[in-house]
């Protein structure tokens, strides 16, 4: 498994030009999910009401602000790992069931940068232009927490301060270093 954040990662130069990752960005469907996780009273098949049900847990599981809390505060210890799982094993299941949208790619040196380049006040940062950045299919918002970065076939879950690794649960990097 490569790593986010190697020497190899930061600002190398080949020939006098940067060596740049392609990282892809998969935003959360989150209006969808929250959403069904409220929608109580609207009647659904029978059949997909289970499948309902774990979805919602999944969604609320990652949603677990007391869980992202502490094992941003405490990243050490045997409970928080545990929490860190939950959520790993939460936003794995949604992105191979199809609750991420793979919106981008982008090639630039550090998976900040790609949270950055695929951010923008009004939430338009895919009709700037940039040359750096293919859409895959068209954002109805910017990057933000609970979205993930592949590099390379390892996936992490943007949180507020850094990455969660979704192949190992543990926390990687703080976001101000990036």
């Amino acid at each position: 498994m490569k790593s986010l954040w190697t020497k190899e990662n930061t600002t190398n130069f080949e020939n006098g030009k940067s060596i740049l990752k392609t990282f892809s960005v998969h935003h959360l469907k989150s209006d969808v999910l929250r959403n069904m996780s409220r929608a109580n009273n609207v009647p659904i098949p029978e059949h997909l009401e289970e499948t309902k049900q774990v979805v919602v847990k999944t969604y609320n599981q990652l949603l677990d602000k007391r869980a992202l809390r502490m094992a941003v505060e405490k990243s050490s210890s045997f409970e928080i790992q545990k929490l860190w799982r939950v959520i790993g094993e939460a936003a794995n299941k949604l992105l191979d069931d199809g609750w991420y949208s793979h919106v981008a790619n982008v090639e630039c040196q550090t998976a900040m940068q790609a949270t950055r380049l695929t951010k923008s006040i009004n939430s338009i940062w895919f009709l700037s232009g940039k040359k750096c950045t293919e859409i895959v299919e068209v954002p109805i918002r910017s990057t933000s927490f609970r979205d993930i970065i592949e590099y390379e076939g390892s996936r992490y879950l943007f949180l507020l301060g850094g990455f969660l690794c979704l192949q190992t649960f543990r926390f990687v990097g703080s976001a101000n270093e990036y």
